[in-house]
């Protein structure tokens, strides 16, 4: 689990940064498949995927399911690479070296790509832009994400205590839901004067 406080600090830019990353959050939840139905809340996945059980096949997971063109697909996706980069960006520069040197010999190990989609193809795993304030940033050369990540809305995630360990990467991103200048990197729980909510 990671929590990274004090990310967005308030300012003009700050506070339209955070508006976009929640845009981006919200748009996603609403235009792809919620991966849990059953729990509460909304999370989807983007990036890479082992699909269906019984398939046994790795690629670039086909998430939407409301009916977009091209284009808006493409924006779409480039959004969220933009917003999961950015944050990736953000961890790259608060934690510790040691930490993540693990995560970057853990996607060595298996040659796993860098953050991207059917329609935001993988560019050697670097470049994105994000688009704030109807002004674009562009990252050429900038490392995205690690190739999966889960973007959630008020989702709610049972705990069960599996009996075997697997390494497993996960990169989950949501805003903070009061605001709190918080970016959340992992499974967390969000907690508030008001209420104590597991969530990713």
């Amino acid at each position: 689990m990671v929590v990274i406080r004090d990310t967005v600090q308030s300012s003009s830019f700050g506070d339209a940064l955070y508006d976009w990353l929640e845009n981006v959050v919200a748009s996603a939840c609403k235009d792809r498949r919620n991966v849990r139905p059953s729990h509460g809340g909304t999370i989807t996945q983007v990036g890479l995927n082992l699909a269906a059980r019984h398939a046994r096949v790795l690629g670039w997971a086909v998430s939407f399911v409301r009916k977009l063109d091209a284009a808006a697909r493409t924006a779409r996706d480039t959004d969220v690479v933009g917003a999961v980069s950015i944050t990736w960006s953000t961890i790259r520069a608060t934690m510790p070296v040691e930490i993540l040197a693990e995560v970057d010999r853990a996607l060595a190990i298996d040659g796993l790509p860098r953050l991207a989609t059917r329609s935001v193809h993988e560019n050697k795993g670097q470049g994105f832009h994000i688009t704030v304030d109807g002004v674009t940033y562009q990252f050429p050369v900038a490392e995205r994400a690690p190739p999966e990540a889960y973007l959630a809305v008020g989702y709610q995630a049972y705990v069960n205590i599996p009996l075997f360990s697997m390494v497993m990467l996960i990169f989950t991103f949501q805003v903070d839901p009061c605001r709190c200048g918080a970016l959340h990197m992992g499974f967390l729980v969000v907690c508030g004067a008001q209420r104590c909510t597991p969530q990713v």
